[in-house]
């Protein structure tokens, strides 16, 4: 093992039984999955008709997705329901009552990524005499009329790990294809799970166990696809059309994303690529009140010859994002702006509900403390007065501590959720208990917790490690065979430490000068993307920090190691 990966494991704690196990991709096997498949060959075989009821996040999107073209493939008279983000997360009897009008006939709808709480809904399916069957990842807060769960978080479940909602139904799938069908149709089955992948990333599902071989086919099913660029490899993909233009939209996104230089390579196509640009991009539909049919609609619009909206629904939803990222700037800026009596802990803010999880999650990175961003909807307003969503560090489980808070409303994930409060007076109170909570709880935190993964010290003295390119390099080619990273097993995060006479040159870059580059010996730089002005703090100060990572880079044929992240201010 390269001496820096070992020593960035020690300093994590990390063993070497711990390695193997969080690597092994064997599962055990839902509660009531064979009874859900045996009700799905049942409804086959009696040629009935079912409907996916999905989310409209990212996971959401994926799970209707393979399940509306796993079903389809499997031969199923299936139809795929699109949700309204405006009628709030779940489903209602409303929503219910509108799948019915859309779909005459329908004899069962199947949720992915929801539904776990759709009591109502429930109930009105069962006296409308069609069966209400739930796949989802949330956990159970209730009993509801549902005649099959599966779920990781039922209330009677052992299953031992976190997944999102689209693994849950390709299990779902793949189980269905395993008991009843050929082996090309479970491998058909089988490369739907790609879009399992993309939800374990996109809903935050920790990167361990199973989750890192779904990611890692994910990847690996991506890069086949768009291949060189070119449509030789996507257009070999057999099966039912629905099928097969499920792929033909990623290669389409891949394009989108290609010709607005996100990616020129199959190789820019891995976890990272999943959460920073294609899960924002389908979730911008949500977040700015978007045409959601779009979003599904990349993957089931058109034909794979002449007729092809695809592309243009993915260039909407590109400019969408756009959108969504300087609305996001603003609304920050103006909670920052005016007076915040509950800061940091709860913000108010008039921007619309789709944008106010993302200011929780800026506001979140800025103070490191769990964060509740609420609309302000007036006094007359039912039930909840203030609502909103949150986010909060891995070591406060909100859905656990404050569950049982009466005066207010959570629902979601431990660390993403939506929230509402019911009065004014409640929004005080809830303020002053996290005021004493929160310190407490971080006063008792493990003292590694915020620490780098590794200190590179220029003189050798006090740190991990000095600039060593051959360790770097040896670093940077190995640390691939661990990815991918992610949540429970972050992206190794460093910091430098040098004075005044290690640098060759202080130099900012950029055709405004935006960027700092500082040059040492050997070739070997420390950039600091849109930090020029910090270019003052070598006449200010003799030693200097900068956070980031190692990584290397290719300028005319020539490939260098690198330092890159961001300056510690004095």
């Amino acid at each position: 093992m390269n001496r820096l990966i070992q020593k960035i494991f020690e300093n994590r704690g990390y063993t070497h039984e711990f390695l193997r196990e969080f690597d092994n991709p064997e599962y055990q096997q839902l509660k009531d999955i064979d009874v859900l498949c045996q009700k799905l060959k049942s409804i086959k075989d009696n040629n009935q008709n079912i409907v996916v009821y999905p989310d409209f996040d990212m996971d959401g999107i994926a799970s209707g997705v393979l399940g509306y073209a796993g079903l389809s493939e499997l031969g199923f008279n299936v139809g795929l329901y699109i949700p309204d983000p405006t009628e709030g997360y779940g489903i209602s009897q409303q929503s219910v009552a509108d799948l019915l009008y859309k779909y005459p006939g329908t004899n069962a709808i199947i949720t992915c990524d929801t539904g776990i709480g759709a009591a109502e809904a429930a109930s009105y399916c069962k006296i409308a005499g069609v069966d209400f069957l739930v796949t989802d990842h949330h956990k159970q807060e209730m009993i509801i009329q549902a005649p099959i769960i599966v779920d990781p978080m039922r209330a009677d479940e052992t299953y031992p790990h976190q997944i999102c909602g689209a693994f849950v139904f390709w299990q779902v799938l793949a189980r269905y294809a395993q008991l009843y069908c050929t082996y090309f149709e479970q491998d058909q089955i089988g490369r739907l799970k790609v879009f399992a992948g993309i939800g374990t990333v996109s809903d935050s599902m920790p990167i361990l166990y199973e989750n890192r071989q779904t990611v890692r086919d994910a990847i690996s099913i991506c890069r086949m696809i768009y291949s060189d660029g070119t449509t030789g490899m996507v257009s070999s993909i057999m099966g039912c059309d629905r099928y097969k233009l499920v792929f033909w939209g990623l290669y389409d996104f891949f394009k989108i994303c290609e010709e607005n230089g996100i990616i020129s390579s199959s190789e820019d196509i891995d976890e990272e690529f999943f959460g920073w640009y294609l899960a924002p991009i389908f979730n911008s539909a949500k977040r700015m009140n978007g045409e959601m049919y779009k979003a599904f609609g990349i993957f089931f619009y058109g034909n794979t010859c002449d007729v092809n909206p695809r592309q243009e629904f993915a260039e909407y939803l590109y400019k969408l994002n756009h959108e969504r990222k300087e609305l996001v700037a603003k609304k920050l800026h103006e909670a920052l702006s005016f007076d915040q009596p509950f800061a940091p802990y709860v913000y108010i803010s008039d921007a619309d509900p789709g944008i106010l999880g993302l200011l929780a999650m800026k506001l979140l990175q800025k103070n490191g403390v769990p964060t509740f961003v609420l609309k302000d909807y007036g006094e007359n307003n039912k039930p909840n007065r203030y609502s909103g969503s949150g986010r909060s560090p891995e070591w406060f489980n909100s859905i656990t501590l404050l569950s049982n808070v009466d005066y207010l409303f959570i629902a979601g994930h431990e660390q993403a959720f939506g929230c509402g409060i019911k009065t004014a007076t409640d929004l005080q109170r809830f303020h002053d208990w996290l005021a004493v909570l929160v310190p407490d709880m971080m006063s008792k935190l493990d003292t590694a917790e915020g620490k780098p993964d590794y200190v590179i010290d220029t003189h050798w003295q006090n740190g991990d490690i000095g600039i060593d390119i051959t360790c770097f390099q040896g670093y940077l080619e190995e640390i691939e065979e661990y990815r991918p990273f992610g949540k429970g097993f972050e992206k190794p995060v460093g910091i430098i430490k040098f004075t005044n006479t290690d640098i060759i040159e202080w130099k900012r870059m950029g055709s405004n000068k935006q960027h700092l580059k500082l040059s040492l010996p050997g070739g070997f730089n420390i950039l600091c993307w849109n930090q020029g002005h910090l270019i003052d703090q070598r006449d200010k100060f003799e030693s200097h920090t900068v956070v980031g990572s190692l990584g290397q880079s290719t300028f005319k044929g020539i490939t260098s190691i690198n330092f890159t992240g961001e300056f510690v201010e004095q």
